[in-house]
């Protein structure tokens, strides 16, 4: 029995023992869930990180093919300009703004570093304080505005053949010059759905209207920067009535289509009237005011404030810039467009529009006429040097200059008869002496002959800056196009 029971006890025992062997212990389960945490938790940064990676090379292809689009139409508008047969017209504006809609409910400031880092004062604060050190800038919203030759396609031709059932050539696809570039911030409508089919209703929003009403460079914009968006308006000039109207500028039913290029049931949305000829003629040397901004303006001949040519009569000039460039009655915020989020099918014509989202900066820039320096062929003597040696200065860095902020800068058409009138008032107010010579080593004995007059830039520079709508981007993609008129 002892031994049986020893036996028996023995059994026992190595049963025990195995299932013993079989478990696990708190602290191989403590070890285990700790491994099963880090590993969750390495797999879910990885999948974070990889997510956010995913998102943000999803985010900038989208801008940067949107970007590429904008530099393929603006470097082929400017191709086909003929600086003697257009006229250039730049305005400067800032406006202050917060980049995303949670920027603008804590009243955070867009500001853009452009001067000096090492002069901005200690204690500013570009995001909250309201006003703006000179080193910093709100966002640039400039406008542009050119004629081109480039052959343009109508991009919301009529729905009928048009006046008197006539062949359309709208409708039928043919290209026409010259057209009307403007290049500007544009506004957003909406729709009124209650009618058939649905119209643009009269609500629209500008990114100069402030929060709290009105207008104010320097107080946030309602529409938040990675809103904003940058407009392209293609306005092609009516062949059949260039020539024969008394037209200098566009009427208000024609802007109602062009701002929103909009078609109706016998007018293309991006054509108006307008006399080609005589719109020309408004900038040559027999207009009173065209002479007053050739020969009387020394310091800034190229910029153009109304007030100053109030004491010149019989002048049209205000109307040639003005009343083509936006309605009259939205002067005060530079209406040149109106876009829509998601346009229904029967006005999707307005996507003609449509040229740059979320762009939060438009520069233009440009190198002065009268400073020789911008030449590319710009040579100095050098007095260190034999007498009848040059060098060039090319390697210097290209005097820009910025459009002022609420600045308008109109250059004129870049014609013989401009510049001689430049050329025979040279005696009294000597601006012939500032242009460049054309000979340095020999030059000319009259001095008209001596200088490359002109009126229009050598070059201008374009810069924007990109975010996404949808905020998937930290930083801007910004980029610059610079076109020389030589």
């Amino acid at each position: 029995m002892t031994k049986r029971r020893g036996k028996f006890r023995t059994r026992r025992t190595v049963v025990h023992s195995r299932k013993m062997v079989a478990g696990f212990t708190l602290i191989e389960m403590l070890v285990s869930m700790a491994v099963l945490v880090v590993t969750l938790t390495v797999v879910g940064v990885v999948f974070s990180v990889t997510t956010k990676t995913a998102t943000t090379a999803a985010a900038m292809a989208e801008v940067q093919a949107w970007v590429r689009e904008w530099e393929r139409q603006v470097t082929q508008d400017l191709k086909f300009v003929d600086p003697s047969s257009s006229v250039l017209v730049l305005v400067g504006r800032t406006q202050a703004a917060a980049l995303t809609e949670d920027d603008l409910q804590a009243r955070k400031f867009l500001r853009y570093l452009v001067g000096d880092p090492g002069a901005v004062p200690s204690g500013y604060d570009p995001v909250f304080d309201t006003r703006v050190d000179p080193q910093y800038s709100n966002p640039r919203a400039d406008l542009m505005m050119l004629y081109t030759m480039r052959a343009t396609a109508s991009q919301a031709p009529p729905s009928t053949l048009g006046r008197n059932n006539s062949p359309n050539p709208y409708l039928a696809g043919a290209r026409f010059a010259p057209v009307q570039i403007v290049y500007g911030h544009a506004a957003r409508g909406e729709v009124d759905m209650s009618t058939t089919p649905a119209v643009f209703s009269s609500n629209l929003t500008h990114i100069e209207q402030i929060l709290g009403g009105g207008t104010d460079p320097d107080k946030h914009s309602v529409i938040p920067a990675n809103r904003w968006h940058l407009a392209r308006r293609a306005t092609i000039i009516e062949p059949e009535t260039a020539f024969n109207s008394r037209k200098r500028s566009f009427s208000s039913s024609e802007f109602t289509r062009i701002t929103r290029c909009l078609a109706d049931g016998n007018n293309a949305g991006d054509v108006a009237r307008l006399n080609w000829q005589l719109y020309l003629a408004t900038f040559g040397p027999g207009n009173s005011r065209t002479g007053y901004l050739l020969q009387f303006v020394r310091m800034q001949p190229y910029v153009f404030d109304p007030a100053v040519g109030a004491r010149v009569s019989g002048t049209r000039i205000d109307e040639a810039i003005y009343d083509v460039l936006y309605p009259r009655a939205t002067k005060s915020v530079h209406h040149v467009a109106t876009i829509l989020d998601e346009p229904p099918l029967e006005l999707r014509s307005n996507l003609g529009l449509h040229m740059l989202p979320s762009c939060a900066w438009f520069q233009v820039e440009f190198l002065m006429p009268e400073d020789p320096r911008n030449s590319l062929d710009y040579y100095n003597p050098d007095p260190s040097q034999p007498l009848g040696t040059s060098f060039s200065n090319r390697y210097d860095t290209p005097r820009w200059t910025e459009v002022g902020d609420d600045e308008t800068y109109l250059f004129l058409p870049d014609t013989a008869e401009n510049r001689r009138v430049i050329a025979s008032s040279d005696e009294i107010f000597q601006r012939l002496a500032d242009f460049a010579l054309t000979n340095p080593l020999n030059p000319p004995p009259s001095p008209v002959e001596s200088r490359r007059i002109r009126l229009w830039p050598y070059a201008i520079r374009l810069t924007v800056r990109v975010y996404d709508s949808r905020n998937r981007l930290a930083e801007p993609i910004v980029r610059s196009i610079v076109h020389r008129f030589e």
